[in-house]
């Protein structure tokens, strides 16, 4: 899955993020066919959906500050 790798090896934030997405995706059909309400579903969804974007942007912002050197392009 070359999606999770940053300049040919596996980048943890990447892996991460798709952690949090499928136990977020997980929980949320269960709880869909269960039929069930969570009162702190709010949360819950914003630490695992939202939280995988903010890594992200976060891992961008490392790797084009700090691993590109600099008047070059970065990773094409």
């Amino acid at each position: 899955m070359e999606i999770l790798k940053e300049g040919g090896i596996y980048s943890l934030t990447r892996i991460l993020s798709l952690i949090s997405y499928v136990f977020f995706v997980i929980i949320t059909l269960y709880l869909v066919i269960k039929g069930q309400a969570w009162g702190n579903y709010d949360v819950f969804a914003t630490i695992t959906a939202g939280g995988g974007l903010i890594t992200q942007i976060g891992n961008k912002y490392c790797n084009s500050k700090y691993n590109t050197d600099q008047g070059s392009r970065g990773k094409l």
